[in-house]
């Protein structure tokens, strides 16, 4: 029987440190929260704002069938920017208004490999708690210049723009080694639909 070192993480390891991180995001015991703070969309804009993790929203995704205030479904799309180490796993925590937006789905971009550890859950009405990481040492994916880390899509309940945050302090960024990689977290807004 072999022992493994103390730096070693196998499949299991990987999948418990997966489980941490975003059982260490969130909590289920229900917390007195406010809406979510207007974003700061310069950065977005911006490039060369150092390190970033941000939600962008994905105008063409408002044309999807289910049209009208209450039914249209919008994406956000979570993006790394100019990350200056590999990015073995993300877990973060999305807050919003429910009565605003309804969760659809959190799906995992094409940048993580197929072994890749993907869980997304609403722990309460208007806070989702994402973990998306690779399995197993090494690895890890490449967001020096911009990566798409996956969507987030909503059913839209109101016509007006709606605010969607990132909760900083429960959100982390971890490179293959499992060490902390320091990233700004840049929530997003849905804008308010045309005027018929």
């Amino acid at each position: 029987m072999t022992r493994r070192g103390r730096g070693a993480r196998g499949p299991r390891a990987t999948a418990a440190l997966a489980i941490a991180l975003a059982v260490g995001c969130g909590s289920d015991t229900p917390k007195q929260t406010s809406p979510p703070a207007p974003a700061d969309r310069a950065t977005d804009e911006a490039p060369g704002a150092g390190p970033v993790v941000l939600l962008r929203d994905r105008p063409a995704s408002r044309a999807e069938p289910g049209g009208g205030a209450g039914g249209e479904l919008v994406a956000l799309d979570v993006v790394a920017r100019g990350i200056p180490r590999s990015v073995h796993g993300a877990a973060f925590r999305l807050r919003w208004e429910p009565g605003e937006l309804g969760l659809v789905e959190a799906r995992a971009g094409d940048v993580w490999s197929s072994r890749a550890l993907t869980l997304a859950r609403e722990g309460l009405p208007g806070e989702l708690v994402v973990a998306w990481t690779e399995r197993g040492r090494g690895g890890g994916l490449d967001a020096s210049g911009e990566a798409l880390l996956g969507t987030v899509t909503f059913r839209r309940k109101t016509r007006g723009d709606v605010e969607i945050a990132f909760r900083a302090e429960r959100s982390t960024l971890r490179d293959p080694d499992g060490a902390e990689v320091p990233v700004a977290w840049r929530g997003g807004r849905v804008p308010a639909p045309p005027a018929p």
